[in-house]
């Protein structure tokens, strides 16, 4: 069950209102399968869009950046450097088989074009720059 606090290993668990997992920040933590296998399957759950056809990927990054304010205050360059470092953006074995590829063009393709967008930053705007 997902709000039981006692699931997993408790490492790097997180419990918001009751619910260990709620805290959990895909772009910025990577829950191991074998330590803690509900918080690695809740963060592949909430990385599948960035497998989506490039069309939906960047019209969705798009409207993501406008409202959250986390995409406001942060990078979204040195966000999608980070995925991008990840040895798999995925943990579960299902997903890296068939989301991580596309995930990988669509994060490539999105940082190219922040780059070539703010050319003299590297891609970075006074705005997010962390």
């Amino acid at each position: 069950m997902l709000t039981d606090a006692g699931t997993g290993s408790g490492r790097g668990g997180h419990d918001v209102g009751g619910n260990r997992l709620a805290g959990l920040d895909p772009l910025r933590e990577r829950p191991l399968l074998d330590d803690d296998p509900d918080g690695a399957v809740l963060v592949d759950i909430l990385l599948v869009p960035l497998s989506a056809a490039v069309t939906e990927y960047t019209s969705a990054a798009l409207r993501v950046r406008r409202r959250d304010p986390f995409w406001r205050r942060a990078s979204p360059l040195g966000a999608i450097e980070g995925l991008l470092r990840r040895g798999s953006i995925y943990a579960t074995p299902e997903c890296r088989v068939r989301l991580e590829g596309r995930a990988r063009y669509n994060l490539a393709f999105d940082a190219a074009a922040l780059r070539a967008a703010h050319p003299a930053t590297g891609g970075r705007t006074a705005a997010n720059t962390p």
